[in-house]
């Protein structure tokens, strides 16, 4: 697990472990180019919004420490191996 602190106090953390694919394309089309913050299965959306502190705080409201945030692309975009196509 990397860890980032940026400049608004916000910790960033991602993972470089492999994990199962798992298709978005649902979620991507109903929260088009907003934030969301998901449960550890990656799959359940606790929270959406606009900014990621908005999303964040929510999320804890909602009694998740440690959401999963991540933003939903504004248009369809394809994913292979490690690069983006439009």
């Amino acid at each position: 697990m990397n860890i980032h602190k940026k400049a608004s106090g916000i910790q960033v953390c991602h993972y470089t472990a492999l994990m199962p694919a798992l298709n978005r394309t649902p979620m991507a089309q109903k929260y088009k180019g907003k934030w969301v913050a998901l449960k550890a299965d990656r799959k359940t959306v606790i929270a959406s919004g606009n900014s990621v502190k908005s999303v964040q705080q929510t999320a804890q409201r909602k009694g998740c420490k440690s959401p999963i945030i991540t933003r939903m692309p504004k248009s369809p975009r394809h994913f292979v191996g490690f690069h983006t196509a439009k």
